[in-house]
């Protein structure tokens, strides 16, 4: 839900030197984008305040739809917020950071958990925005992951459940039939255009997915 904390704001990597970087949780406070800071106190409340729809997040990603209710051939018809998508991992990975901050090891296990099976949610629709999305959604999954490490105190079973949760994570097996896809709603579209003419194929590629948009 809306909210005036904008987390994406407060995702970098603090990088000192050449190929060195520090965990988030480990500032004084949390740096952000242009300068930008929030002390851990403030980043707590803006957690706290979210915390009920970030339950209700987690809930919703325990078991992530491998599949939307996408019609290939009507694409327009199907209204996917990917924006949200996106803004929901930075919550997410906000809230494993100030997890992490507090010692809170089980706490950012959740969020991380939740955050890499947002990686997976619709992970078989075959568009090009869809991808994209995911593998943004999965880069910022992997460098809070990889935050979380630097953090001691992890069991073995937890480190277990990390990675079985990153094994079930796939892109590159799903990029030849995306492409495929991508190339018959390339056919459809001339043959729409021949059939219907030149306004119509406009429409279809304004509201179409990134590939139709390079159609001229």
């Amino acid at each position: 839900r809306s909210r005036t904390f904008v987390p994406g704001d407060y995702l970098v990597l603090n990088l000192p030197a050449p190929g060195e970087a520090r965990a988030p949780w480990t500032e004084t406070n949390l740096v952000g984008n242009y300068g930008r800071t929030v002390s851990w106190t403030e980043l707590g409340q803006e957690m706290d305040a979210a915390r009920g729809d970030l339950d209700e997040l987690r809930g919703a990603l325990k078991n992530p739809a491998n599949v939307s209710n996408l019609n290939y051939h009507n694409l327009r018809a199907f209204n996917v917020n990917y924006v949200a998508n996106r803004i929901a991992a930075q919550w997410l990975a906000c809230e494993t950071i100030e997890r992490l901050h507090a010692s809170d090891l089980v706490g950012a296990q959740n969020a991380l958990r939740a955050l890499t099976a947002l990686a997976r949610l619709h992970q078989n629709d075959l568009t090009l925005v869809n991808l994209m999305i995911r593998v943004a959604i999965g880069g910022l999954a992997f460098e809070t992951t990889w935050s979380a490490l630097q953090m001691p105190g992890w069991t073995e079973s937890q480190l277990a459940e990390v990675q079985s949760s990153w094994e079930k994570v796939e892109f590159l097996k799903q990029l030849p039939p995306t492409m495929e896809m991508q190339r018959a709603g390339g056919v459809e579209l001339f043959e729409d255009a021949r059939t219907n003419g030149l306004k119509r194929a406009r429409s279809l590629v304004a509201f179409g997915p990134p590939g139709r948009r390079s159609v001229k």
